[in-house]
């Protein structure tokens, strides 16, 4: 091992040093399999011609290649997805017409979406017991803050008022 205070022993040393290096070599490797993957898999590789003597140019190149083909890729998968939603949307009428499903109101892809109509009296169930609770409180404002309260004091749990809680 060199002496400290010299160059060698801050070469071998140095923490900060080998982490940049390091992360340079993993972003360049990185870069390298990114771009050989394209240029081997992209319809748009053909465009590219490297010159070293306009190497901005070839770049500008590689960078309008690279942008046709995500704006491909980007089109390509958008008419996947347009494709299954109304997939999903005529299979889904397809049941509500031969009554294979009773789904209520169809909200997304078939019926798992918001529903606002009554399904199997669920709906119209829980709106009735909201209103008892309201109903049994007296309507009075706050009323879910006091019942958190009261069982918090049945566990030992105490509130933000300065007092311990369970975190």
């Amino acid at each position: 091992m060199p002496p400290p205070d010299t160059w060698t022993h801050y070469i071998l040393t140095s923490r900060r040093l080998h982490f940049y290096l390091s992360l340079g070599i993993l972003a360049s490797l990185a870069g390298t399999v990114t771009i050989s993957n394209f240029l081997r898999t992209s319809p748009y590789a053909g465009e590219i011609q490297w010159s070293w003597s306009d190497p901005v140019g070839s770049l500008g190149k590689f960078g309008k290649a690279w942008k046709k083909s995500v704006e491909e890729e980007s089109k390509r998968t958008a008419e996947m997805r347009r494709r299954k939603v109304e997939d999903v949307e005529k299979r889904g009428e397809y049941r509500r017409r031969h009554g294979l499903e009773q789904t209520g109101d169809e909200g997304g892809f078939g019926g798992f979406g918001i529903k606002t109509k009554e399904v199997d009296g669920r709906v119209e169930g829980q709106v009735l017991a909201a209103k008892m609770v309201l109903e049994k409180e007296g309507g009075k404002e706050g009323w879910v803050e006091e019942e958190l309260g009261r069982v918090e004091e049945e566990a030992g749990v105490q509130g933000k008022e300065g007092k311990k809680g369970w975190w």
